[in-house]
């Protein structure tokens, strides 16, 4: 009886443990059928995100994002600029040479054509479509109070010095000093000359024919107009042009077109000669010195530029593994600014921010600028106006806010502008440039002296 009652425990034990087994291996299945349910739907989200972020134009490794920046397999750089021994950027002889051939050859062609040509033979659009936009303006596509002006010089027997210096350069728009501008030269003229300090907003970006810019307008109001504007330079470059030129040209007026957008610093870089300002390549426009030190050459220049704006992969392992893709990349971010991440630089990212915090003598370096180009305005005794060229976003600025860039420095301001005056590349647009040459005009008639 005994054996048969141990034989019945037996059993049942033997049965409870069959069924603990069985409800373990259930719920064992329940975790793992929850797990890989899950696993799909974070899988998928990771997936979707992922995807999501590429559309976004999210960069595995990349912490920060620059619109004029972008990594590339292989960098190529645009000919058009080059520096000379003060390291002032100018037009280089072969887009001089190109537009002044382009013009002559007299065919001007599909504009998408021009384009992709330029593209191909690595050149950049900026300075090289001078030729088109002037050969345009010499078959009578442009019709402006400029083409008016021109077109009446060219029915003038007798020519004074001045007429003849315009005519030559809608010929030739790009001088040989490389600007685009009348020779700068001490040209005999009854007119009052006009030299003018400025970026792209001189140089006359954001019209679609050159001929349209507040430089030229200028010049058909009465005006004889030197124009030293370039795309991408600042104050540095507006003194090393005025100690350069303005004691040959010998002007009446000095116009600084000052834009608050890009022309403020808070910290002085030095040009050096022979060393451009940027380099234009297909990964955008590179700074050959952001950090007071100049690259070596475009590659130099990318180089920085990565270091600036990826993750170091060279630094750890973390490093490496959170550049792969753009979700862990976010990550990386995140845990660096919370200071989870020790480095989030490599020695370049250093060298760069231990710059701009040492160097930061705040906005008075301006001031230090200007009156340095007032001082050669005035040993050259002709007018200093600083005309200050507001951004599309900002058309009310104070006046307190340009004193403090600008150190309290005396400036005017156009103030009938309107967003609707600005092209979509945030530059005057034609109602732009005509508003600002009236303006400009006003202001220079009010400041003249009698010659």
């Amino acid at each position: 009886m005994r054996a048969i009652g141990g034989s019945s425990n037996n059993e049942n034990q033997g049965l409870e443990y069959e069924q603990g087994l069985n409800e373990h291996l259930a719920s064992r299945s329940q975790r793992l059928v929850y797990f890989q349910n899950n696993g799909r739907v974070l899988f998928t989200f990771l997936v979707i995100a992922e995807f999501s972020l590429a559309l976004a134009g999210f960069v595995p490794g990349m912490t920060s994002y620059d619109q004029h920046f972008s990594v590339v397999d292989e960098l190529v750089e645009f000919e058009g600029y080059s520096a000379d021994n003060q390291g002032i950027m100018y037009v280089d002889s072969g887009a001089r040479i190109y537009a002044r051939n382009y013009i002559k050859k007299g065919n001007i062609g599909s504009k998408l054509l021009f384009q992709a040509t330029l593209n191909y033979e690595k050149r950049h659009y900026t300075p090289y479509r001078v030729g088109r936009d002037f050969l345009e303006f010499a078959q009578g596509g442009v019709q402006t109070e400029f083409s008016t002006f021109v077109k009446g010089l060219r029915l003038k027997g007798d020519l004074s010095p001045y007429e003849k210096a315009i005519l030559k350069y809608v010929k030739s728009p790009i001088n040989s000093d490389g600007f685009r501008s009348v020779e700068f030269e001490d040209i005999p003229s009854k007119k009052q000359k006009i030299f003018l300090l400025g970026d792209s907003f001189t140089w006359g970006s954001g019209v679609e024919n050159l001929s349209s810019s507040f430089a030229d307008d200028l010049t058909s109001r009465g005006f004889l107009v030197y124009n030293s504007g370039i795309v991408g330079v600042n104050l540095p470059q507006y003194y090393e042009v005025a100690r350069k030129y303005i004691s040959t040209v010998k002007p009446d007026i000095v116009v600084l077109n000052l834009f608050l957008g890009n022309d403020i610093a808070e910290h002085r870089i030095e040009l050096k000669p022979f060393y451009p300002q940027y380099y234009n390549t297909n990964a955008g426009t590179l700074m050959s010195a952001p950090h007071g030190k100049y690259a070596k050459n475009a590659e130099d220049a990318y180089a920085r530029m990565i270091d600036q704006t990826m993750i170091p992969k060279g630094m750890s392992w973390v490093n490496y593994a959170s550049s792969q893709t753009r979700i862990s990349t976010l990550l990386w971010r995140a845990f660096a600014k919370m200071g989870i991440i020790g480095n989030v630089g490599s020695k370049e990212s250093e060298d760069y921010w231990n710059f701009v915090n040492q160097s930061k003598v705040g906005y008075t370096v301006n001031a230090e600028i200007l009156e340095d180009i007032k001082s050669i305005c005035e040993k050259n005794q002709c007018k200093l106006i600083v005309s200050i060229i507001p951004e599309r976003d900002n058309l009310g600025v104070s006046k307190s806010l340009v004193d403090k860039m600008v150190g309290n420095f005396p400036w005017v301001r156009i103030t009938n502008l309107t967003k609707q005056d600005y092209a979509p590349d945030h530059h005057f647009n034609e109602s732009g440039n005509r508003k600002y040459a009236e303006f400009l005009h006003q202001i220079c008639d009010s400041n003249i002296k009698t010659k």
